[in-house]
């Protein structure tokens, strides 16, 4: 497998621009470089690495290419200055493969030897893809990068390649961060851009072209590792039942108004309210029901949303599941107390966020032909 140029050259600028040692790097399968020596010394450049220098016998005996032609991705390892260099493979290509299936668990003495590991186009393909993952929470050790290129190709709709959110989601399970994510126009070998949504989310690409992403994000702890990407969701919801168990500690005797007067309520909110402690800095119950308006629970009025502007309110709990709808409406009512909506979606991000990817995942299932733009 291997990267073209406007994918390396994402996979140099998150080298360039991170902080990490340089004692090992791990390959999944022996990688080329589909461009020239010139090229890679160029864009190393452009991104601040510092190159050391190789010599004629390694250039040309090893790597059997030369200065023109493809160049094998060891080169330009050894020109970055890895200290180790280990090419995960089941052949023997190189004088840096390991022979190992990288459907199997790598083994213990490989734990935590890599400071980067570098899947180019390679891990989509192996079977066990969970397995591959995993295996690179293992080789990592804390402070180290993963780094994975793969394609999306518009034509083949079928074709299972890497999904972002479903890296983004097994690797913030497992102690990583720094998320960062590139589009790469493989038709244009300069072009290359820095996705800056939220990776949870869809991603829409115009479907009349061919991308390689690359996907890339630091180990910052060593965790217990899963590959259930369910458990985020769970884990979610667990968050947002610890959040409206600790209201108290997390309002901090702000304003507050209670979206909401149904069963949720009742179920979840209602103790809360009902606590002497906390009357004092309750505003009013909001509800979109017009029959319910002035009506009186728990000594507060029902109030229309409209009621909220020009209110002291500083944070609205959301006393419904339906948080990303009322949360829009809250934005179109609030947009003047910016701080107001700020608190809200603090205390509720999480479950609005996995909403909106389960709404833009529908929409994209139901989805027919190459109409419609690409959403991963």
């Amino acid at each position: 497998m291997g990267m073209f140029l406007s994918d390396l050259q994402a996979v140099l600028h998150v080298l360039g621009n991170s902080d990490f040692e340089k004692d090992c790097v791990v390959t999944y399968g022996t990688q080329t470089i589909h461009g020239s020596l010139s090229d890679v010394i160029a864009f190393s450049i452009k991104n601040n690495l510092p190159l050391n220098d190789i010599s004629d016998t390694e250039l040309y005996n090893k790597s059997k290419k030369g200065l023109d032609s493809n160049l094998e991705g060891n080169m330009l390892l050894k020109m970055l200055g890895f200290k180790e260099i280990i090419n995960l493979d089941l052949l023997k290509n190189t004088p840096y493969a390991y022979i190992h299936d990288l459907s199997d668990p790598v083994p213990q003495d490989l734990h935590g030897i890599a400071s980067v590991v570098i899947d180019g186009t390679t891990g989509y393909h192996v079977f066990d893809r969970a397995q591959t993952l995993k295996n690179v929470t293992h080789l990592l050790s804390v402070g180290g990068l993963a780094i994975h290129t793969f394609m999306v190709d518009p034509l083949k709709p079928h074709f299972t390649s890497f999904n972002p959110q479903s890296l983004a989601q097994f690797y913030l399970k497992n102690g990583f961060g720094e998320l960062q994510l590139y589009v790469c126009n493989r038709a244009h070998s300069n072009t290359f851009f820095k996705f800056h949504g939220d990776l949870n989310g869809p991603i829409c690409l115009d479907k009349s072209e061919k991308y390689c992403l690359v996907f890339a994000c630091k180990k910052l702890a060593d965790v217990e590792v899963t590959s259930n990407v369910i458990e985020h969701g769970y884990s979610q919801f667990i968050r947002y039942q610890e959040k409206v168990e600790n209201l108290a500690s997390i309002l901090n005797d702000k304003k507050y108004a209670v979206w909401g007067t149904g069963v949720h309520y009742e179920k979840h909110y209602q103790p809360f309210v009902s606590s002497t402690s906390n009357r004092e800095k309750m505003w009013g119950f909001v509800d979109n029901n017009r029959e319910k308006w002035g009506k009186v629970i728990n000594g507060h009025t029902i109030h229309s949303p409209k009621d909220l502007v020009g209110s002291d309110v500083e944070i609205v709990l959301i006393a419904s599941q339906s948080h990303p709808e009322i949360f829009q409406q809250l934005c179109e009512i609030l947009y003047s107390n910016v701080n107001a909506l700020k608190n809200t979606y603090l205390l509720y991000e999480d479950n609005i966020d996995l909403k909106r990817i389960d709404r833009a995942m529908d929409e994209y299932r139901y989805s027919v032909g190459l109409k419609n733009p690409l959403s991963l």
